[in-house]
């Protein structure tokens, strides 16, 4: 309205057609004038979210409703199925196919969309058929340009295209757009057509702004797109599932959360269990209850305890299990917190990973999970992170735990195909490596170069040990250097991003179990960055560089925008400051792990290895059996040998690998390099 003068949309020339003869003839008419591929693009309207989804009860399954294209800014070509049947019918007729074939590979096409990856998933299930002109994606350009904005189509078109905006907002109020096939076919067509014309006046516009930046542009082409690309190919495999070790799974949190429950009514007694008790709930409790809770910890009928945290609205005490962890020390309360820190852990496990996760099973059996690498729209469903590390959903396979009690039992539900093996990749000490670099810390970087464990030489430091002497302590009291080495971890990860003492001593113990008074604390940070004193300049620099530009840029070329950098606020300012240091490094390792998916992809590996996806900085594929060692070798060579120079970067470090494998993703065990 801002920059029209107007909330209606001025929508273009849209049409419902028989088949696509008519937009191969004008792509051939324009490339004949041009000489240069027609920027085009193409959008679905479908049944649902999932490809695979089988007919049942009053659903008719999973099926294209609509196939639309633009090949020139206002106007748009939509082929419409009014049944999964005619659908079926479109796509064995050869003339339609062979037409989509040619759109979809054709050099004379370059062809764009918003979140394509989604559509050509769809056409390949329903239809078969692959993309090999795919050129633009306006949710992928849109995060690069500005990830702090919700990057769905319809807030592009508003601010890229203002004419045609608000095209879809009374469309999107009124529908529901899980049954697409019922939407009347005169309501469908503005809508339709809208989403190619819009997507196409949106690339065109955004492909100008890429451009100004010659770095960004060169990220998209080189990591990005090609990672997106490779990942459609990650999402059609899916993930392998055991139902076997899931129904053993469940058997045993159902049992665990039985034995904690008989265990913590005796410890509550018989007051409170009476109060509170549930008939719906296995052993008629609830143990995560906020009012049993309150009652047992901080009121007359239980401990009484006095609270150290409350809540903001009420003032009452906090039932947060961070808050109830406070009181773990404290005798009287020590057995009832431990329990119920067993509980949650259990009861999560089983409504997350077990219950929520088995609702994402497709008709194949396999989990296909979304990946997102964008900053999706919250409002339509989407997922994605504005800091652009890869996330998925349906689901959210990357959330899966790894060092939980029932991390093991559950990664077993999740095994290699027969004759297959599960193969992990991620970088040694990637983060350290590469904000090593970034910082040209010497001390650091020697230390690599020479194969030196850098959390030795932190913790040897600290504790007064050489190097050579923390080596033969390792051969002498192993357990002792583990305690001291677990220090060194604790300190490299936690405070080559600036943090305090306070914040060192509460990381230390909570991720690595490491108790320091704050004294110690002080004087371990003190020692660090007097250690690898090129880190707090690293950390200067960058502050300074995001106030003066209101961004900072990784290795690799993305870019991190913080407009609240300079902001009058305190906290806001403070956040905005530590992402300036951290995102250039944490962005740079997941891009890097991508890059090597993209890279195997790009040579045909998936066809032998296919990757089925990534959980945090590692990335799993499934291997053959027979001669595991090539293949492992092969991928760690992809992940070592990133060509930097097409993104302009030259490190002073080789990135090192690590590989692990195994008939599940629970039973992994580490691969000894070729010499």
């Amino acid at each position: 309205f801002a920059k029209t003068g107007s909330k209606q949309a001025v929508l273009g020339e849209y049409k419902y057609v028989d088949d696509f003869r008519e937009v191969i003839a004008r792509v051939e008419q324009l490339y004949a004038e041009t000489g240069k591929p027609v920027e085009s693009t193409l959008d679905l309207e479908t049944v649902g979210l999932d490809p695979y989804k089988l007919p049942d009860e009053g659903h008719p399954g999973a099926y294209i409703v609509t196939v639309q294209l633009s090949v020139e800014v206002g106007k748009s070509y939509v082929k419409r199925f009014d049944s999964k049947e005619l659908e079926e019918a479109g796509f064995t007729d050869m003339s339609l196919l062979e037409q989509l074939a040619w759109i979809l590979s054709s050099d004379k096409i370059s062809m764009g969309g918003a979140n394509l990856k989604f559509d050509l998933h769809w056409i390949a299930v329903r239809a078969g058929l692959e993309c090999t002109n795919f050129r633009f994606d306006t949710t992928l350009v849109g995060s690069l340009l500005d990830e702090n904005r919700s990057n769905g189509l319809d807030v592009h078109v508003k601010i890229y295209a203002p004419e045609l905006g608000g095209y879809s907002d009374e469309f999107d109020k009124k529908i529901d757009k899980s049954r697409m096939d019922l939407v009347p076919a005169d309501t469908m067509l503005p809508y339709a057509g809208g989403d190619t014309d819009g997507c196409l006046r949106v690339r065109k516009a955004m492909k100008a702004d890429l451009l100004k930046d010659n770095r960004l542009a060169g990220f998209y082409v080189n990591i990005l797109h090609p990672s997106a690309r490779a990942f459609e190919m990650v999402e059609r495999g899916g993930v392998m599932v055991d139902m076997d070790a899931y129904k053993e799974l469940e058997s045993d949190l159902h049992k665990e959360l039985d034995t904690l429950t008989t265990a913590a009514r005796s410890i509550i007694g018989g007051r409170i269990v009476a109060k509170h008790h549930d008939p719906d709930k296995r052993g008629g409790l609830n143990l995560t209850k906020a009012s049993l809770l309150v009652d047992f910890m901080f009121s007359p009928m239980g401990l009484n305890l006095k609270p150290q945290m409350t809540t903001e609205k009420s003032g009452a005490p906090s039932t947060a299990l961070e808050h109830l962890l406070m009181f773990k020390d404290v005798p009287e309360a020590a057995e009832f917190v431990g329990l119920l820190k067993n509980y949650s852990s259990a009861t999560k496990t089983l409504q997350t990973y077990v219950y929520g996760f088995q609702k994402h099973i497709r008709s194949d059996g396999n989990f296909h999970p979304s990946y997102y690498f964008f900053a999706g729209n919250k409002d339509e469903g989407e997922g994605g992170t504005n800091t652009g590390r890869l996330s998925c959903k349906d689901p959210a396979f990357q959330t899966i735990p790894k060092h939980t009690k029932w991390a093991k039992k559950l990664r077993r539900c999740f095994p290699a195909p027969p004759g297959m093996l599960v193969l992990e990749n991620d970088y040694s000490q990637g983060e350290l490596r590469v904000i090593a670099c970034l910082a040209n810390e010497e001390t650091m970087i020697e230390a690599y170069r020479q194969n030196m464990d850098l959390h030795v030489i932190t913790s040897g430091r600290f504790a007064g040990y050489s190097y050579e002497d923390m080596l033969k302590l390792k051969k002498e009291n192993k357990e002792l250097f583990d305690s001291i080495r677990q220090l060194g971890k604790a300190g490299n990860f936690g405070l080559i991003y600036g943090m305090g003492a306070e914040g060192f001593q509460a990381y230390a113990e909570g991720n690595y179990g490491v108790k320091l008074a704050l004294e110690e604390a002080a004087k371990f940070r003190n020692g660090f960055f007097e250690t690898y004193h090129k880190l707090p300049v690293y950390h200067k620099d960058y502050k300074a560089f995001a106030k003066k530009n209101g961004y900072v840029v990784s290795p690799l070329g993305r870019m991190r925008h913080l407009p609240l950098i300079n902001s009058v606020k305190g906290d806001v300012r403070a956040t905005a400051e530590r992402q300036s240091i951290n995102s250039p490094v944490q962005g740079c390792l997941s891009d890097m792990l991508i890059w090597a998916i993209s890279i195997s992809h790009q040579r045909g590996w998936f066809e032998s290895s296919p990757c089925f996806g990534a959980i945090h900085d590692a990335k799993y594929a499934y291997i053959p059996e027979d001669n595991h060692e090539f293949y492992i070798e092969r991928e760690l060579e992809v992940m070592e040998s990133l060509p930097f120079e097409k993104v302009g970067w030259k490190p002073q470090l080789v990135f090192t690998a690590d590989a692990k494998f195994g008939k599940t993703m629970a039973d992994l065990k580490e691969y000894e390099r070729k010499k």
